[in-house]
């Protein structure tokens, strides 16, 4: 096969949208939080008080990771842990009132870096790069 430069281009693109995320979280005043904050706030809001092993596995990352960045959430006030009804011996993950709050801000957020990527891209380019990018996912 040829040599190809989609995992570097793959790579920018990451790194591009990293910051993009960034500076609108700062445009909306929340200098607390980062881009890796993104799919804890992303699972949580579809469905609060998930233990972390889940999260985790939703998320794609390592249980230490996840609790690294929930520790800072948490210190923050934007989640709390608690024991989970129906079963007291696991701890879940849960919004409070601040973390439910930035829901519409994630979501206004991620339509613009949505746009900010398929700007110029007609329909069936956009359906392309999501189909190319999910098969390539798929071989990893």
């Amino acid at each position: 096969m040829k040599k190809t430069s989609a995992v570097f281009l793959a790579g920018r693109l990451s790194d591009a949208a990293d910051e993009f995320i960034l500076a609108e979280l700062r445009r909306e005043g929340l200098t607390d939080l980062m881009p890796s904050h993104g799919d804890i706030f992303s699972a949580l809001f579809a469905e609060d008080g998930q233990p972390m092993s889940v999260v985790a596995a939703k998320t794609h990352r390592t249980k230490s990771t996840v609790t690294a960045l929930a520790d800072r959430l948490q210190k923050s006030g934007y989640i709390e842990r608690r024991k989970r009804v129906g079963d007291a011996r696991v701890v879940g993950l849960y919004l409070t009132e601040k973390g439910r709050a930035l829901e519409p801000i994630f979501q206004g957020i991620s339509e613009r870096l949505g746009e900010r990527l398929t700007q110029g891209m007609a329909p069936e380019e956009v359906t392309a790069l999501e189909n190319l990018l999910q098969k390539g996912l798929r071989n990893f």
